[in-house]
């Protein structure tokens, strides 16, 4: 593309929305610190939301896929971890803010299933799917969300990186770092190529929970790969603890409080962002302020 031709698109792009009033120029997560930073996910953009075993990642991923739906985007959810009917109960729960563990057990209890409904209702009306084949590769990935691609403002969700499998050729290598790196590439590709955003979910190494405790996740604790923190546009953690000392703690409370540290940002600053977070529910909210916490807990 020719320097005048990208000029122009690009002026074409801002005057656009600045007539919109600014703010989000992608896909919103629906939080509004999140997107008061990055502006939203925009086309192209490759996203990593890491963090350690057990901490929300999965759950966080999820909220953003639904707020992303309820804003008008067409989702596709892809889990290489768990099948659609979990990933479903999750999202159910989310909405009516029921206990998951209730709803498994079928502990439910009859004025709960009056919100149930409703979230049913709300949820059958966005343009959301799940594909959860257990073994796929970037390119069978690509394959099967190609009906998202080509609709109006899509997102794709992966959940999880380290369970993507290789091409045939990079088995070859019989290297993981080498795999994981191929794997990162050909998301950024993917990204690229078809002008969406992709959101990606990754574990980190050991190292990171070896550390002493209230240890803060860093960007070298990207598990098997240096390539994830150098592709990603976007690199974000969870952290469940607003007290770093206690965050690995075995004993430490559980404050319903979540810290989402942006550790990269190509585009633009990085800073910590609190967010409330509703285990029992697994429901993440924006953080108001300390006297509203009950409100979310």
């Amino acid at each position: 593309m020719k320097i005048e031709e990208a000029l122009l698109s690009e002026f074409e792009s801002s005057a656009k929305h600045i007539e919109q009033g600014g703010g989000v120029s992608g896909v919103s997560t629906g939080f509004k610190d999140i997107d008061g930073l990055i502006h939203g996910f925009r086309g192209g953009d490759l996203v990593v939301l890491a963090s350690r075993p057990g901490v929300g990642k999965t759950s966080l991923a999820l909220n953003i896929a639904m707020n992303a739906a309820k804003q008008g985007s067409s989702v596709a959810f892809v889990s290489l971890e768990m099948p659609a009917d979990q990933i479903m109960q999750r999202i159910m729960c989310a909405e009516a803010r029921v206990s998951l563990s209730h709803l498994r057990a079928g502990w439910i209890q009859d004025s709960d299933w009056g919100v149930i409904v409703e979230a049913a209702r709300v949820l059958s009306d966005l343009d959301f799917s799940v594909e959860d084949a257990p073994v796929m590769t970037v390119e069978r990935i690509r394959n099967a969300v190609a009906d998202t691609l080509e609709k109006k403002n899509p997102l794709i969700v992966i959940d999880s990186l380290q369970l993507i499998m290789p091409d045939e050729d990079d088995l070859a290598y019989k290297n993981r770092t080498v795999e994981v790196d191929r794997l990162v590439r050909g998301l950024k590709l993917f990204a690229r190529e078809y002008d969406v955003p992709l959101l990606v979910t990754a574990s980190l190494s050991r190292a990171s929970v070896n550390r002493n405790c209230g240890s803060r996740p860093l960007l070298t604790d990207l598990r098997e790969s240096g390539a994830i923190e150098q592709t990603a546009d976007v690199v974000m953690f969870v952290d469940r603890s607003m007290d770093e000392i206690e965050a690995e703690c075995e004993d430490r409370p559980d404050l319903g409080l979540a810290e989402i540290i942006v550790a990269k940002h190509r585009n633009g600053p990085t800073r910590d962002i609190p967010l409330c977070f509703n285990a029992e529910c697994l429901r993440f909210m924006d953080f108001i302020d300390d006297s509203r916490i009950s409100c979310y807990l």
